[in-house]
């Protein structure tokens, strides 16, 4: 037995001290015919954490090494893994424990449901062995997390979809082929797929992050500076929460942090107060926009609110952060009631919204500038979504619809000229265009019709933006395959490259592309052509002078190019009779303009 020492195998996993026991225990399991010898080695291999692994690997190689007898080994080998079995599951039922209240400190309710049902699970298996007991789900289609893994299908993409399943199927199959062993008590094989399973389902919790961190990277309800629920899960959760107290808080001078430290500090101040508000005995966490927060608490909203104001350091600036913000008791109307009382109360520390009337808004409402009633229309769920027809010829009817934002303002509907300006300039926009994806895709899920969406070069360099429209995409696969994006002309060839790469990717998704008020810039057109487009819409100007005989001729060289392209035309502002019955003449595909119809809120109306 010597000559193992000497080819140094022990030195990777043994300590010097304990190599003459490993080769005084070799020889208990290949010669000893006393199971009480064979138990006390076990024993003692345990107390010396002697990694079972490592030790069959071991004891096979002295088996064909040293040309021994396999007859004693076998069945002794199998008491010492009986004793094994009893040391190894009871630690892990500790370990698995220990993960389950790690996971409640480190994610979200939500996601650790599925972290829970697997370690669960696994628990019940260990239980099944100690106890000899049934295992629940056995089966890998039966089992509860499978039943979870199809609720969330949508959001996980192919490939993790099939690494996902793959190890699964692995875990049950090995389970139950574990179970197999253990109760033909050949313990020894039941401890190597036993330890094969566990490092499968340290796999398998890996692979589960990995698809929440995704998840909350471009999730269409995950905020990805803070982590947290955005604006769109806040409106959907809210209902749930009647009767209960919303704590709206903004934080203190934020654009000034911004604008001295750069964008990139104040994401990370974002991100410190979403983590120390998270900690609080609050119910939820919403970001809302920008810097300001909606808390879903029961009733101590003063409470919250002195636990958080000035209680959050930035180190880096020696710099305590104050908040500013207003409560109400929750019902259909208090988020805006709060936030005008915000708005109305001048940044003061903490307002009592619960005395305002909700009837009695209207005076406030007339005295905001238009950027605050930009800010109040968002909260208030007043950016509307309006859809105008658009004609095909070749099937002689209204088969797309354009979606075209609107506001609403104490009862009148502002058109983007009145808004869209300034709305570029503030740091809702991307929040506004958020929820004109979101909007449009819930409107025409159910819809046979085509539509599109427009979205501005800022839109396609914002990287929060973007992402939210691919998991849009990924979340609605047969609405995607209906969707045009329109960008406008001048805007494209602002930034050629990135937009011709934004078009490229989307297309994966099925999308289709457009570029909006083609020829109102006179561009380079064997250069615009080079993009790869679905559509064109000829600007309303050229369409409105169809008399006269050169911009005919422009439309019909247009219409001849796009389709010896593959691209189809759509022409704009078709406004009357004569105009849509000469379109149709130069050979043009679609129309869109007030003879075919004006923008509606709901299309049923058209």
């Amino acid at each position: 037995m010597q000559i193992l020492y000497k080819e140094n195998i022990f030195s990777q996993w043994l300590k010097e001290e304990d190599i003459d026991f490993i080769i005084k225990g070799l020889n208990t399991l290949l010669y000893a015919t006393n199971k009480e010898e064979i138990i006390s080695f076990a024993k003692e291999s345990i107390k010396k954490d002697i990694p079972f692994g490592e030790f069959t690997i071991l004891s096979d190689y002295v088996i064909h090494k040293l040309h021994c007898d396999v007859g004693n080994f076998i069945q002794n080998r199998d008491i010492f893994a009986e004793v094994f079995i009893n040391s190894c599951l009871k630690k892990d039922i500790d370990f698995f424990k220990d993960e389950i209240n790690f996971y409640k400190q480190v994610i979200t309710k939500s996601e650790n449901e599925i972290f829970n049902i697997h370690i669960n699970w696994f628990l019940d298996f260990i239980d099944s062995i100690l106890e000899n007991k049934t295992i629940k789900h056995s089966d890998a289609k039966s089992c509860h997390i499978s039943q979870l893994f199809y609720k969330h299908k949508l959001n996980i993409h192919t490939k993790q979809k099939q690494k996902f399943l793959k190890i699964h199927n692995q875990i049950h199959y090995l389970a139950d082929e574990a179970l197999k062993m253990y109760n033909k008590k050949e313990y020894f094989y039941f401890m190597n797929i036993y330890m094969e399973l566990r490092s499968l389902s340290l796999t398998f919790r890996e692979v589960i992050g990995n698809i929440f961190l995704y998840d909350k990277l471009v999730s269409i309800y995950i905020d990805p500076v803070t982590g947290v629920n955005n604006r769109i899960k806040f409106l959907e959760d809210i209902p749930e929460y009647y009767g209960k107290t919303l704590l709206l808080i903004n934080i203190k001078d934020f654009s000034k942090i911004n604008l001295t430290y750069g964008a990139k500090f104040g994401d990370r101040t974002l991100k410190k107060v979403a983590n120390f508000v998270e900690n609080l005995n609050i119910l939820n966490i919403y970001r809302v926009y920008a810097d300001e927060f909606a808390l879903i608490i029961e009733n101590d909203a003063k409470n919250i609110f002195e636990k958080i104001n000035e209680k959050i350091k930035l180190e880096e600036i020696d710099y305590l952060i104050s908040f500013y913000g207003s409560f109400r008791k929750i019902d259909r109307h208090s988020f805006e009631i709060c936030e005008y009382a915000i708005l109305d109360g001048k940044k003061i520390d903490l307002i009592d919204a619960n005395s305002i009337d909700y009837k009695k808004i209207s005076i406030y409402r007339d005295n905001l500038s238009i950027i605050q009633k930009l800010k109040v229309a968002l909260v208030s769920d007043r950016m509307k979504v309006y859809k105008q027809p658009i004609f095909d010829y070749k099937k002689q009817k209204i088969t797309k619809y354009e979606c075209l934002m609107r506001v609403e303002d104490n009862g009148e509907i502002l058109s983007p000229a009145k808004f869209m300006d300034i709305l570029e300039r503030m740091a809702i926009y991307s929040e506004y265009t958020k929820s004109m994806i979101y909007e449009s895709f819930k409107y025409f899920r159910d819809k046979p019709y085509e539509f599109s969406i427009n979205l501005s070069l800022t839109d396609v360099e914002n990287y929060n933006t973007i992402s939210f429209l691919k998991q849009i995409l990924s979340n609605y696969p047969d609405v995607a395959k209906r969707c045009t994006i329109e960008l406008l002309e001048n805007e494209a060839v602002k930034n050629f490259k990135l937009v011709n790469n934004f078009f490229r990717e989307i297309s994966q998704y099925g999308v289709k592309t457009a570029l909006d008020d083609f020829g109102s810039g006179y561009s380079n057109f064997a250069y615009i052509f080079s993009l790869e487009l679905d559509y064109i819409k000829i600007d309303g100007t050229i369409i409105q002078k169809l008399n006269d005989k050169k911009m005919e001729i422009l439309v019909k060289t247009l219409v001849e190019m796009a389709h010896s392209l593959g691209m189809k035309v759509i022409a704009e502002f078709v406004s009357d009779k004569e105009i849509f019955e000469k379109v149709k003449l130069l050979d043009v595909d679609y129309s869109q303009g007030y003879f075919i119809g004006k923008p509606k809120e709901d299309i049923k109306s058209l």
